[in-house]
């Protein structure tokens, strides 16, 4: 995908969302390294009120400003139970939400897990 068309896909994610103060930014060199091999296609600066995204990522650039927004949204850091809930609501395919259950798992108490219905995630 070209920069502009990124950038532009990005700012609509964002104003869609609220995050009218927030900004894209779209960098080709990786300057943190990943855990995973399929980790840190993006991720977010509070602080400067920024996602980050990677060039190279330009097919998943969708998937990844709204998992990133999905966190700015819910002010969690990790995948807990209402970032799921709230990853869903805003758009996320259920079954990219659905692989991070069973981290969201460990993040939370026995009672909110219970809660979470995977055939209904969006209820």
């Amino acid at each position: 995908m070209e920069h502009g068309k990124m950038m532009a896909a990005g700012r609509k994610l964002l104003d869609k969302h609220g995050l009218h103060d927030w900004h894209i930014e779209v960098r080709d060199k990786r300057t943190k390294q990943a855990l995973t091999p399929d980790d840190l296609w993006g991720y977010r600066d509070p602080n400067r009120k920024q996602i980050v995204v990677y060039r190279d990522t330009d097919r998943n650039f969708r998937l990844i400003v709204l998992h990133q927004i999905a966190h700015v949204l819910t002010g969690d850091d990790g995948h807990t139970m209402r970032w799921l809930r709230k990853a869903g609501e805003i758009g996320l395919p259920h079954n990219y939400v659905i692989s991070y259950y069973p981290e969201a798992q460990i993040h939370e108490e026995v009672s909110d897990a219970a809660a979470f219905k995977p055939s209904g995630l969006l209820q």
